[in-house]
């Protein structure tokens, strides 16, 4: 909503007035499943003229939910580099996003060429670690952990994404997940695979 926006504005503002030398927004997600609340409705109002569907109603009101998504992300993230700017008109404008890939197959809506043809971003950090790169993925009639495999589809998406755009492209290179139930051996092997991953791309030096 623009409450939120207007609030995001003022954050970054005040952040880089104290010092922050990037704008840095964490993770733009809106869940798939997600388009139910009053604030949601009113924005549905706003963009289309008429009366919220339920996005599970139609193959056309779920198109305009997850369209919606896209646009209201990608205003909050120019709100947020908006603001940045406002207090150093040369704050770099960082986003920090899981890949397509990762993205979609964890029902996920974010248009990543739709921020990116704003011109608004300087770098990219791809978010590809262990948490992503080991969700079960299918191959050959079998769905089981493919982390190598599925880390290196998760890189190239990000690579692609980027290629020919005037855009710093970093690898993240995060050894842990949000998961305290798994071991430092599990971790540690999981790790080495995102990391052989990450290095099957010589273009990309920044970690």
């Amino acid at each position: 909503t623009e409450n939120r926006r207007r609030l995001f504005r003022q954050y970054f503002a005040e952040a880089v007035a104290r010092g922050a030398k990037a704008a840095c927004p964490e993770e733009p997600e809106f869940f798939a499943r997600a388009g139910y609340s009053a604030a949601f409705k009113r924005e549905w109002q706003a963009r289309y003229g008429e009366p919220w569907r339920d996005p599970t109603s139609s193959v056309d009101a779920r198109y305009r939910s997850e369209r919606l998504k896209v646009e209201l992300e990608r205003k909050l993230l120019q709100a947020c580099y908006e603001g940045a700017r406002s207090a150093d008109p040369n704050v770099r404008r960082f986003l920090l996003t899981h890949s397509p890939l990762n993205y979609t197959g964890w029902g996920i809506t974010f248009g990543h060429h739709d921020m990116l043809a704003t011109g608004e971003v300087d770098a990219v950090v791809a978010q590809v670690w262990t948490g992503t790169a080991r969700t079960p993925v299918p191959y050959a009639g079998q769905r089981r952990e493919r982390t190598f495999e599925n880390g290196f589809l998760e890189y190239a998406s990000c690579v692609g994404l980027t290629r020919d755009l005037p855009v710093d492209l970093w690898f993240l290179m995060d050894p842990l997940e949000d998961n305290p139930d798994r071991s430092m051996e599990d971790y540690h092997g999981n790790y080495l695979r995102t990391l052989a991953a990450a290095l099957m791309f010589p273009e990309v030096t920044r970690f």
